[in-house]
């Protein structure tokens, strides 16, 4: 009997994710020694905030490292949501204040950028 695999749309070499999936790659890195893991972030990931509350149940002590992008979400929101985080996670969050996003992810999650607005000295050009 031969089985016939069927692509999972435009890039069949993609898995979808679920959690038993996601967590190996922390439970990797505790076991390596790492103390904290970036969660990725980007139209071409999961939810980073959500993940990032999914993960640590399956670590011991790894923290995570998430990145909050100003103007995507109101602060009052962020502070909400970083704090839920950081009870649910038992302190095992860390927060990247991403102040140099890009262009083009601001506008991929629909945020209008403007060259007028504020940057952080020495920023980068977009990408």
């Amino acid at each position: 009997m031969s089985v016939r695999l069927q692509p999972l749309g435009p890039r069949p070499w993609v898995r979808p994710p679920d959690i038993e999936h996601l967590a190996q790659i922390p439970k990797s890195a505790e076991q390596l020694g790492f103390e904290a893991v970036l969660t990725p972030t980007g139209t071409w990931c999961e939810h980073a905030w959500l993940t990032t509350v999914a993960l640590p149940q399956h670590t011991e002590r790894l923290k995570f490292l998430v990145a909050f992008r100003p103007g995507l979400i109101s602060p009052t929101l962020a502070a909400q949501t970083a704090a839920t985080c950081q009870r649910v996670t038992r302190g095992r969050l860390l927060d990247d204040l991403d102040a140099d996003t890009i262009a083009a992810a601001q506008a991929a999650l629909g945020h209008r950028w403007s060259a007028a607005m504020p940057r952080s000295p020495g920023a980068a050009a977009d990408r």
